[in-house]
């Protein structure tokens, strides 16, 4: 039980200190980079499979075609779009959370 309630507790510090850097900050990090980035590299290769299959030359060659701008600039825009929308969630565990605490101070008042 204590090691459940300590793993809660650090979800809360971590999930409040990605609140406290900005919603800017979150979607450009987790949803341009981390989403949007990741996911073009991941389709580029596995487009130059499909069209090199094991010529990895060509595959890895297809990475900085030009056609990689194109995909790179969709994908982060849906990586800016899947940014908002985690963060929207984090917002609302964040104000969950502190609804929560909020709520357990006002009890521990009241018995004092």
């Amino acid at each position: 039980m204590a090691k459940k309630k300590n793993k809660e507790q650090q979800e809360d510090v971590k999930f409040k200190k990605l609140y406290e850097k900005g919603k800017l900050n979150y979607i450009i990090k987790y949803g341009v980079f981390s989403w949007g980035v990741s996911v073009t590299i991941l389709v580029r290769i596995i487009m130059g499979l499909t069209m090199y299959k094991t010529d990895l030359e060509k595959v890895f060659g297809n990475l900085f075609a030009v056609d990689t701008i194109y995909t790179l600039i969709t994908f982060s825009i849906f990586g800016a779009i899947w940014g908002r929308i985690m963060w929207w969630w984090l917002e609302k565990e964040v104000k969950s959370m502190e609804s929560k605490k909020s709520k357990i101070n006002k009890n521990k008042n009241k018995k004092k």
